[in-house]
């Protein structure tokens, strides 16, 4: 089957020139059926103040293809007052947002995270950055080439017990270079909805952790391991999410019958924690294949380790769903 590329320029949060624009599809979460859906945004150091609220937005309801149903608004916050004296909106730095879903029959359905961010608070907390400034790669970087599959001498790295963030990992490089070490294999990255969690319960893909640091961070330790001959591998979960993934929690929560995203796709080894995705929807193989472009592309990252195939692929005979962009292996 195809897959395609989603327009990750007007999906999640994307700034331009102060303003910035949020989008994402909500199959069948259409604004005929009664359905509203806002933002509520607040600056990272006002997140803890009672007496300063989350501002919220409303967005406006498209139908987009492939998939249908989209919801979008653009908010301007650089240098825009706020309605509340001491308040940093307005300001650069790290703001968090979430999505609320208001239907006719279930009622008001808050904390939704946004499928497309490229940055994470704390929990249920999508975020962005006002002010962003791209990583500047090292000028050796261009000249980077992975060294070929058989050639390869695979560290594994689980971040959070290692060294607990990509700052100190970096400082590893060195040291394993030394060893012959030549690939890192980094167990998940993606964002987790629980402080202690190996990855294998994902809810947002487009961007790490915030508990190992922020993109660059990640960035910048990709470019490190490259400056010492070292390639990077990110180990994915496609097959599975948590709860907590807005694809599975927000139509769970509206009790829709069906899932424009989710559902057994081949076996699910994990229905009693985590939720399967299935590979049988258009807009599910193209989620994952542009996730995995994603991380080619801004994060550098030199090969994908595939976790849970069964729930993603269906055997040699059938229909082949997972973008396989490297060729590595999987288990």
């Amino acid at each position: 089957m195809p897959l395609n590329l989603l327009p990750l320029g007007t999906l999640g949060a994307i700034e331009r020139n102060g303003v910035v624009t949020f989008g994402l599809w909500l199959p069948w979460v259409s604004a005929a059926d009664g359905n509203t859906v806002s933002i509520k945004i607040i600056h990272e150091a006002d997140q803890f103040l009672q007496g300063v609220p989350p501002r919220e937005f409303s967005l406006t309801h498209s139908v987009r293809p492939p998939y249908g149903d989209f919801w979008s608004v653009a908010v301007p916050i650089a240098g825009t007052p706020s309605p509340i004296a001491g308040s940093a909106w307005g300001a650069p730095g790290q703001y968090v947002y979430r999505y609320t879903i208001i239907n006719p029959n279930v009622g008001s359905l808050d904390w939704i995270i946004d499928p497309f961010a490229r940055e994470y608070g704390v929990g249920k907390l999508s975020a962005f950055t006002l002010g962003y400034q791209a990583y500047v790669w090292s000028a050796a970087e261009s000249n980077w080439r992975t060294p070929p599959l058989a050639d390869l001498v695979i560290y594994e790295i689980n971040i959070a017990e290692l060294a607990g963030g990509f700052e100190r990992t970096s400082r590893l490089m060195v040291y394993l270079s030394d060893l012959g070490v030549n690939a890192v294999e980094i167990m998940p990255l993606s964002n987790s909805g629980v402080p202690v969690d190996w990855g294998y319960l994902p809810i947002g893909y487009f961007g790490v952790d915030q508990r190992f640091g922020r993109r660059s961070d990640f960035q910048q330790m990709v470019d490190v391991a490259h400056q010492h001959d070292i390639a990077v591998i990110v180990d994915v979960v496609y097959g599975h999410t948590g709860v907590d993934f807005p694809y599975y929690d927000a139509y769970t929560r509206l009790q829709y019958h069906e899932n424009p995203f989710m559902g057994p796709f081949a076996k699910d080894y994990f229905s009693n924690f985590a939720k399967s995705t299935d590979f049988r929807r258009q807009i599910t193989r193209d989620y994952f294949y542009s996730v995995n472009h994603h991380w080619l592309e801004v994060y550098h990252a030199d090969g994908f380790r595939y976790d849970c195939v069964p729930n993603w692929w269906d055997g040699p005979l059938g229909v082949i769903c997972g973008p396989r962009l490297r060729n590595l292996p999987a288990d």
